[in-house]
């Protein structure tokens, strides 16, 4: 899954762009109050490395993650409401869409909203801290709503190779079956044709092993006679159950091109599929050809 790490080079840039120009706007001051505003800045990053580089089936490590970094960003804009640390809240929403369903994220990013405006309504004025939020909840909108769309063609694509896989069992599982009942019909079919002249073919050769010497000679030509009736029904099963060649090569081409739909192409395949030398089909189009 790319969402992460996606997420996880975003989210550095957003780091950047929330330290730098607080930095710059607020001359970094050693004082108290902005050595407390940089240790939140500190945790919020770390939780959020620590989170987002985390492997794809470790969601409990980035629920425990966002737990760190939401307290985190909230100490942010109460230390420092009116700077680029409420851009953390963009942040947040997105990597709580990673791991909650949508109501949880909706409610997630509508509490955490009010907090930041609440913040911002101390050092604000009401019209530019009701654009803030309005402009912050656009953001994390947006945010939520691209993770959960890659995470949804993620989960598909997850959904669609395990289906894959077990049609591919299935098909092996279906395959053995087949050749199994194949061969029982075969048998069948070999019993059921050859059984009875077998019988009379040993069975004229028993007599004519113990019948006077002139009387041998007419049980062995009926026993001959078996014999080459048993020639001819081999022959005829065998002639039965031959797969023509070419036949599923003509099937599985026409099968395809019905199956494209809007495509310009055609297949021209031997009619007669009792030829033994099948001839290779011909498509219409350069497409095919470089295909």
């Amino acid at each position: 899954m790319q969402v992460p790490r996606a997420l996880r080079l975003v989210g550095y840039a957003l780091l950047v762009i929330i330290v730098v120009p607080t930095l710059i706007d607020t001359g970094a001051p050693l004082t108290a109050h902005f050595a407390a505003w940089c240790a939140a800045f500190a945790v919020f990053a770390l939780a959020f490395h620590v989170g987002a580089s985390a492997p794809e089936g470790r969601r409990s490590r980035r629920r425990l993650a966002l737990a760190a970094q939401t307290p985190a960003m909230l100490a942010m804009a109460a230390i420092l409401p009116c700077h680029f640390g409420a851009l953390a809240v963009v942040i947040v929403a997105s990597q709580a869409a990673l791991v909650l369903s949508r109501a949880q994220v909706a409610g997630w990013i509508a509490v955490q909203t009010l907090v930041v405006g609440v913040s911002l309504s101390r050092v604000c004025p009401l019209y530019d801290t009701v654009a803030a939020m309005v402009a912050l909840l656009g953001f994390q909108s947006f945010a939520a709503v691209a993770v959960f769309v890659v995470r949804g063609e993620s989960e598909a694509r997850r959904a669609l190779a395990h289906a894959n896989a077990e049609l591919r069992a299935t098909r092996v599982l279906l395959a053995d079956a087949s050749r199994a009942q194949e061969r029982t019909r075969i048998a069948r079919e070999l019993h059921d044709v050859l059984g009875h002249d077998l019988t009379a073919l040993g069975l004229q050769l028993e007599i004519a092993s113990h019948v006077a010497p002139e009387q041998a000679p007419v049980h062995v030509g009926k026993a001959r006679d078996v014999s080459a009736r048993l020639l001819r029904n081999v022959r005829e099963v065998v002639s039965a159950i031959r797969v023509p060649d070419g036949a599923g090569l003509a099937i599985a081409l026409r099968t395809l091109v019905e199956d494209v739909r809007g495509s310009p192409c055609t297949s021209r395949c031997p009619t007669n599929s009792a030829s033994t030398r099948p001839r290779a089909p011909t498509a219409c189009c350069a497409a095919c050809r470089r295909s």
